[in-house]
């Protein structure tokens, strides 16, 4: 009976969705997202302890005015696609350092990135600037079954700490075969 408290504070944890994961420090070994179905959950990001990756910069031609920074202190993390659709990814909600996303196509490995999305300073869903600098990459249209690669870093090298990062996954009635030609998701 006297563990009844912690129990229920784990079964509370779990039912809402929140993840323990806090990334990995190289994109060799990006922690797994466990979003295996349409739905969200929540994922801690910590790169207090975490190193630069290289590439240092994102590609400027796909993050125009997004204010990216040097994406210091880079955490990785990898998901699969449960289905066709589309996914945010998302800091606005708990941020507690100035940080940057960036989505990659995982195909290649991590010798061969493809930038898909990336957000510095990003928006809510309302279009408001996300509190703190936070950074929202909002329906990123994915094909079911490929993977991604997620790199969270901060905005430079004093941007470090804890945070949460929402992940979304909605699923699509229609998306073409290739990322060069996706029709929109209804949501």
């Amino acid at each position: 009976m006297r563990h009844l408290p912690f129990l229920v504070a784990i079964f509370t944890l779990l039912s809402c969705g929140v993840v323990g994961a806090q990334g990995a420090d190289e994109c060799a070994n990006a922690q797994p997202i466990a979003l295996t179905a349409t739905g969200s959950l929540t994922v801690q990001v910590d790169n207090s302890a975490a190193t630069d990756s290289n590439p240092a910069l994102p590609d400027s031609t796909i993050c125009v005015g997004g204010d990216m920074g040097t994406v210091n202190a880079d955490v990785w993390f990898s998901w699969t696609a449960p289905s066709d659709g589309a996914v945010s990814f998302s800091t606005c909600a708990n941020v507690q350092f100035d940080t940057s996303l960036i989505m990659y196509d995982a195909a290649g490995g991590c010798g061969a990135l493809v930038e898909l999305a990336c957000s510095g300073d990003g928006g809510d869903s309302c279009g408001f600037a996300c509190a703190n600098f936070g950074s929202n990459m909002a329906n990123v249209p994915v094909l079911g079954g490929e993977s991604y690669l997620i790199r969270v870093g901060g905005f430079d090298a004093a941007s470090i700490g804890v945070t949460d990062m929402e992940v979304s996954d909605r699923k699509s009635t229609r998306l073409n075969s290739s990322h060069a030609n996706i029709s929109y998701a209804v949501f």
